[in-house]
């Protein structure tokens, strides 16, 4: 595939090169230790947080560089943000119900 011809849907996205390749994959293994060991810390209410910042961590890695949005046309990428603030938004109302229930004990 010639990178500066354009591909069926009209983008000239060009491959990653290997080199991108192995960085991306060692930023995942990282980031993978990283929220493995978050496991075994005494995080108390903050090991939710904290992995929810790893997972969308891994999640713009994995967008950015392997699904070529760097690189893709601007209304893709608006999209693509836009439907990652109605998640954040939506994670951020379950958070904020469930941080401020208060406990009841079972009836029985």
């Amino acid at each position: 595939m010639n990178p500066d011809h354009p591909n069926r849907d009209g983008d000239r996205t060009r491959p990653n090169s290997l080199r991108t390749e192995y960085l991306l994959t060692a930023a995942l293994l990282v980031l993978l230790g990283l929220n493995v060991a978050s496991a075994w810390l005494p995080l108390g209410r903050w090991r939710l947080a904290v992995n929810l910042a790893i997972a969308a961590t891994q999640a713009g890695l994995v967008m950015a560089v392997a699904m070529h949005l760097r690189s893709s046309r601007p209304l893709l990428r608006y999209l693509v943000a836009a439907a990652g603030v109605l998640v954040a938004l939506l994670i951020g109302m379950v958070l904020a119900d469930s941080l401020t229930r208060q406990a009841v004990p079972a009836p029985w």
